[in-house]
């Protein structure tokens, strides 16, 4: 009888994990995260934190405020609950504290002609170059 192997191929399995928060625009939870990529939970916090520099629950998170700032900068923007709903923010006001969180400052106040340069750089970028 053959004896399975328990070892994870961590570099493959971290960057599936990337990939798929990226796709997925950071809408994923780390159970369904630890399940596709097929290792325990804690495991692909460790590893993954190891490898990218961040957990894998604030890589989310990155990944959702990016698709609001993406959704923001359309020459027509939605509604600020319509765009908290698209990118899976529980509420309009979930989506405020996390705007305020990561960008000092409020979504009313935020001028995407004010940050074009960086919007090039950063949103419409591959960030899977490991």
């Amino acid at each position: 009888m053959k004896r399975i192997s328990l070892r994870y191929h961590s570099g493959d399995q971290i960057r599936e994990a990337c990939r798929r928060l990226m796709i997925t625009n950071g809408q994923m939870t780390m159970t369904d995260l630890a399940y596709h990529t097929n290792m325990p939970l804690r495991t692909l916090e460790r590893q993954f934190t190891e490898r990218v520099g961040v957990s894998p629950k604030l890589f989310a998170r990155f990944k959702r405020f990016h698709q609001a700032l993406a959704l923001m900068n359309y020459p027509k923007p939605a509604t600020w609950t319509d765009i908290a709903l698209t990118c899976g923010y529980y509420d309009q006001a979930h989506f405020i504290k996390e705007f305020k969180t990561f960008s000092n400052q409020s979504p009313t106040t935020y001028c995407p002609s004010e940050f074009l340069l960086y919007n090039q750089m950063v949103l419409y970028r591959n960030f899977i170059s490991f």
